[in-house]
C-alpha cells in the first residue's frame, strides 16, 4: 500500500487498477453478505471447499497414546481389585468386608489406647492397630478385640562366630469395652461425641481428621472419595437426568419468550445464590438445638473436622454473595451486551427448530460423557489397586521388627502409569468436548448455506459432521483437546 500510493503503482500494477480491484473486492464482499441476508437472491452459496486430513502426525500421536492406555487398563484388570481402595486394612493385612477371615466385617475401627475416663471414652486411639468390625459401637458396653501385649523372645544358639539369633513375637488379642462411633463414609467408625453424626473438635476425632490425621493423608482421601463416588451412582444418574430435563425446558422457554426466558434465569440464579450465601453463614448467629439441626443439614460438615467446616462454610457464603452481586452488576449495567446476547440466542433457537436432530444432542452427549467418565474412572481404580501390599515395621522393646501391621505401596512404574492415565483422562474429556463442539459447528454451517428456502434444514447434520470430524479432522480435534488439557487451570 505504501508504494502503490508513493509511486503510483505496486509490483508493475497501475494505480489506477489497484484502486478499481479494491473497489471490486469491497462491493464482492458485500454482494456475498446480501447473498445470505436476501431470501430472494439466486446464489443460495452452499459450496464447500473439499475436504482433506489434517494433522495426520498428531492423529498417529494419539492412536499411540490411546493403545498405551489400552495395554495399562489390560493390567489393571489383571492384576487389580478396586474393593482394596474401597475398604480399610486391618492390622494384619485382612481387607475388611472382602477376605475371607473378615468378610461380614467391612468396617475400620480403631480401638482405645491410653486411660480410660468415666464415661467410659479412652484418652487416645490406637492408630496404628485398626481393627475390622461388623458395626460401628454406638455405646460402651461391646466387647471389641483388639490387639493385646507383644513379647518379644530374644534367643542365641550356636558358637561364636556362627551365632544364630531368634526372635519371637507372640501377640496377644485382648478383649476392650467400646467407646461411642457413628459410620463415617461407609468405611470408618469415628469417634461420637455428639448428638449428630458429625464430625466434632475431640482429641479423638481430631488424631484421625485433624490437620496431622490419618484420614487427611492424600490416599485414604482419595480411597474414601472413590468408595463414596461408587456407591453414590443413583444420584449421579439422577442428577445428569435433572440437568436434562432442565435443559429441555429451558429450549421450551426459548421457543415462547426469549427475553422472558432469561430474565428469568437471570433471576433464578441470583435468587438462588442469595438463598446459598444466607444458608452458609446463617450459622454464625444461630446457637443450641439450632445450630445443630444446621450442622446436620450442611454438607460440608459430614465431610470436615468441625472448625474446618465452619470456615469452608463461610467461605462459601462469602463466595456466593459476591457471586450474586457480579450477576447482578453485569444484568444493570450492560444492557447493550444483553440485548446483543438475547439476539445470538434466538438466532440460535432459529437454527435448533430448523434441525430437530439437534434437540437429542444434548442427551447423546451426556450419555456419551457419562459413560466414557464412568469408565475411565473405573479403569483408574483397578489401576491403583495395583498397590503392593508392604508390612511396616515398628519397634516392640527396643526391638525393630515387621509384619504387625501393613499398608498399600504403588511401584515407581505403577505411578508412572498411573500419571499416563490420568493425563490422558483429561485427554479424552476434553477430545469429547471437541468432537461435540466440532458436531455443533459443522451443523450451523449446513443449517447456513442449505439452499433456498431453507425449510427444515439439511439431512442428517450430526451424523454428517460426526463423520466428517472423525475421519478428516480428528488429528486436530485431539491436538486442541490436547493443548486444552495442558492449559486449563
Amino acid at each position: 500500500r505504501l508504494l502503490g500510493s508513493r509511486w503510483g503503482a505496486a509490483d508493475g500494477v497501475p494505480a489506477a487498477t489497484t484502486n478499481m480491484a479494491a473497489k471490486g473486492q469491497q462491493k464482492g464482499y458485500a454482494d456475498y453478505e446480501d447473498r445470505h441476508v436476501d431470501e430472494n437472491h439466486p446464489y443460495d452459496g452452499s459450496g464447500f471447499a473439499p475436504r482433506t486430513c489434517t494433522d495426520l502426525f498428531c492423529l498417529v500421536l494419539f492412536v499411540l497414546y490411546l493403545f498405551g492406555m489400552g495395554c495399562i487398563t489390560a493390567y489393571a484388570f489383571r492384576n487389580g481389585d478396586p474393593r482394596r481402595l474401597t475398604h480399610g486394612f486391618d492390622y494384619k493385612g485382612h481387607l475388611c468386608g472382602v477376605d475371607p477371615l473378615v468378610q461380614g466385617k467391612p468396617l475400620l475401627y480403631w480401638c482405645g489406647a491410653g486411660h480410660v475416663g468415666k464415661d467410659g471414652v479412652p484418652t487416645a486411639l490406637d492408630l496404628k492397630f485398626p481393627t475390622c468390625v461388623a458395626a460401628c459401637p454406638t455405646d460402651t458396653r461391646a466387647e471389641m478385640a483388639c490387639l493385646g501385649v507383644e513379647q518379644v523372645q530374644l534367643g542365641n544358639s550356636g558358637q561364636k562366630p556362627f551365632l544364630t539369633e531368634k526372635t519371637v513375637i507372640m501377640e496377644t488379642t485382648a478383649k476392650q469395652l467400646s467407646y461411642p462411633t457413628y459410620e463415617f463414609k461407609g468405611t470408618y467408625c469415628l469417634p461420637h461425641s455428639s448428638s449428630s453424626n458429625l464430625p466434632q473438635n475431640d482429641a479423638l476425632t481430631a488424631s484421625l481428621m485433624g490437620s496431622h490425621g490419618i484420614l487427611e493423608e492424600p490416599w485414604f482421601k482419595f480411597a474414601t472419595d472413590l468408595g463414596g463416588f461408587r456407591r453414590c451412582w443413583p444420584v449421579v444418574g439422577g442428577s445428569m437426568l435433572l440437568a436434562i430435563f432442565l435443559g429441555y425446558a429451558y429450549l421450551l422457554l426459548l421457543t415462547w419468550n426469549t427475553k422472558l426466558a432469561v430474565d428469568v434465569i437471570l433471576f433464578l440464579l441470583i435468587l438462588g445464590f442469595v438463598v446459598g450465601g444466607t444458608f452458609f453463614l446463617i450459622g454464625d448467629v444461630l446457637s443450641g438445638g439450632t445450630l445443630e439441626h444446621w450442622e446436620a443439614s450442611n454438607l460440608i460438615f459430614r465431610q470436615y473436622a468441625l472448625d474446618t467446616a465452619r470456615m469452608a462454610s463461610r467461605l462459601a457464603g462469602l463466595g456466593c454473595f459476591v457471586t450474586s452481586l457480579v450477576l447482578v452488576c453485569l444484568t444493570c449495567y450492560a444492557q447493550d451486551a444483553s440485548r446483543a446476547g438475547m439476539g445470538c440466542v434466538e438466532a440460535s433457537r432459529d437454527c435448533i427448530l430448523s434441525m430437530p436432530s439437534l434437540l437429542i444432542l444434548p442427551l447423546l452427549e451426556a450419555l456419551w460423557k457419562l459413560c466414557l467418565g464412568l469408565f475411565l474412572l473405573n479403569s483408574l481404580a483397578w489401576l491403583l489397586s495395583t498397590a503392593n501390599m508392604r508390612p511396616d515395621f515398628i519397634s516392640v522393646k527396643d526391638e525393630v521388627v515387621g509384619g504387625l501391621t501393613r499398608s498399600l505401596v504403588l511401584s515407581p512404574e505403577a505411578k508412572v502409569m498411573a500419571a499416563c492415565y490420568i493425563f490422558g483422562t483429561f485427554w479424552l474429556l476434553e477430545l469429547a468436548n471437541a468432537v461435540s463442539q466440532f458436531v455443533i459447528s459443522y451443523s450451523v454451517v449446513l443449517w447456513y448455506y442449505t439452499p433456498k428456502p431453507k425449510g427444515f434444514g439439511p439431512h442428517i447434520p450430526l451424523v454428517r459432521g460426526f463423520i466428517v470430524g472423525i475421519v478428516f479432522h480428528l488429528g486436530t480435534l485431539a491436538l486442541g483437546a490436547l493443548l486444552v488439557a495442558i492449559c486449563r487451570p
